[in-house]
């Protein structure tokens, strides 16, 4: 009966190239979230992808592939950082993404609002980070997350929760009064 089973999922896997088509910008845009700088991501990107690639095998199709690729991204920047022993430097992309037809008050607001967003970043530590992105800016679930960064469940919670009270603290020491989100 093993070898059904397995021929099941062998057929309802996606093609590593669909994968990759797939989750390309997700893993890229969840790279520059945790601090990788611009020059240094496509090295992440594609490592990501060749580990998964490697691994290929061991997924379950059962299961959503972003939190695994993430997982092996947040391995890859783990590893890069080690190697580099160099604080993450943010650029800032947003006149990349911003749409166009916006009005110049709006564009300055997103631009602002983003600029926030990766300063308060900064002031987490790098699991943090990682949590948090997943979490909030991903949408990722918390037991999710948990198993693709392999660490239990509660210290996923309690690295959210810690993550969630720096960022507000940023932002309640930083934005004045008269600045909205």
């Amino acid at each position: 009966m093993h070898w059904r089973k397995a021929a099941v999922a062998a057929v309802n896997r996606p093609t590593f190239e669909a994968l990759y088509r797939a989750q390309f910008s997700a893993v890229w845009n969840w790279l520059r979230r945790m601090g990788v700088p611009r020059e240094a991501r496509p090295d992440a990107a594609q490592e990501t992808f060749e580990i998964a690639l490697r691994r290929w095998e061991h997924i379950d199709p059962a299961r959503p592939p972003l939190p695994w690729l993430l997982g092996i991204a947040f391995r890859v920047v783990v590893a890069q950082r080690r190697k580099l022993d160099a604080r993450a430097e943010f650029v800032d992309e947003v006149l990349e993404s911003l749409e166009g037809g916006q009005d110049l008050e709006r564009q300055v607001f997103n631009r602002q609002a983003r600029e926030w967003v990766w300063k308060s970043l900064q002031t987490l530590n790098l699991e943090q980070r990682a949590v948090f992105s997943m979490c909030e800016l991903e949408g990722l679930p918390v037991p999710e997350v948990a198993e693709s960064l392999e660490i239990p469940l509660n210290t996923a919670y309690s690295r959210l929760r810690l993550a969630r009270e720096k960022i507000e603290q940023w932002l309640t020491l930083n934005v004045t009064a008269g600045d909205t989100l």
